[in-house]
């Protein structure tokens, strides 16, 4: 593969521009969100190992929260910025753990221009998982401009908090982001190796700031949907690259489109989908107890 970084400017067509504004200072959802409310405390930093919730048989490895409300598009705001979350329910359930994907949108600076639209649509069409979709905390609206290592920290504030909230599956935690997202990715998703097992960079990808996995392993396998006439393509090739070097295993996909295209159907997320599900954090399977959301088997 090429390595060269792109530096252009990010555009991301905007498929649906459905702004779901709120004014609630903590959560609000929309009427197809249940709220089911509560305190934000859980298990989730209870240590690992002893017996399943509940006691008797032993349940997944999972972080046990179960305060968090379940419903589709609900907007949460904290200390440093808001995201949106869909929660299937018993989303809060501590018996029952589900996988979680953060989904960082594009340079239109909102996941509802494109990531509610087709996340969206996927979790309707499963509920099955937990779906988070970060607003990148700058004034640009953009994760790749601006404070950029302040994101890293926002981001991590954002996933424990779901973590507290709901009950995921800690083996089963993964990142997708749009053109802009993606660049961003390429500099920090390897911050996160403690949470994510698989990454999708979508239509993006800005260069090779990889580093090795933090044991043999460990490594996070990433994928990439990408024109092969995407002015992005030689900044994913470069990141795909580093991966490669660095241990970690990539699956490079090029769309059937032309241009800066593959985020403009729900069919590249089921993609998505279908292929984070084949993968565990640290080929992990199902363990025992409650744990923190970046615990390692």
């Amino acid at each position: 593969m090429k390595r060269a970084v792109v530096v252009a400017v990010l555009l991301l067509a905007a498929c649906r521009g459905d702004n779901q504004e709120t004014d609630d200072d903590s959560e609000s959802s929309t009427p197809s969100a249940t709220g089911t409310g509560g305190s934000s405390s859980s298990a989730a930093s209870v240590g690992s190992g002893g017996a399943g919730v509940g006691g008797g048989e032993a349940e997944p490895f999972a972080t046990c929260g179960d305060s968090g409300p379940t419903g589709e598009h609900i907007a949460v705001t904290l200390p440093s910025g808001q995201y949106y979350v869909w929660a299937p329910s018993p989303a809060n359930d501590p018996a029952q753990p589900y996988p979680l994907v953060v989904a960082l949108h594009g340079d239109e600076g909102h996941p509802d221009m494109a990531v509610s639209y087709i996340w969206g649509a996927v979790w309707n069409a499963h509920q099955d998982f937990v779906l988070v979709a970060p607003v990148c905390p700058s004034t640009q609206g953009s994760w790749w401009q601006g404070d950029t290592s302040a994101y890293a920290v926002f981001l991590h504030a954002v996933i424990e908090d779901v973590a507290a909230k709901y009950n995921i599956d800690i083996a089963r935690s993964y990142a997708t982001g749009y053109s802009g997202g993606s660049c961003w990715l390429s500099a920090y998703a390897f911050e996160f190796q403690d949470v994510f097992a698989g990454i999708q960079w979508t239509c993006g990808g800005c260069g090779p700031n990889v580093l090795p996995p933090p044991a043999p392993n460990c490594k996070v396998d990433g994928r990439f949907h990408i024109a092969a006439d995407d002015f992005l393509l030689q900044g994913a090739q470069a990141t795909a690259d580093a991966m490669e070097q660095n241990g970690h295993h990539v699956d490079f996909v090029i769309a059937s489109c032309s241009g800066h295209c593959c985020m403009n159907s729900p069919s590249d997320a089921e993609e998505a989908l279908s292929w984070f599900l084949d993968r565990t954090k640290c080929h992990s399977t199902d363990g025992v107890g409650c744990s923190s959301i970046t615990a390692l088997p």
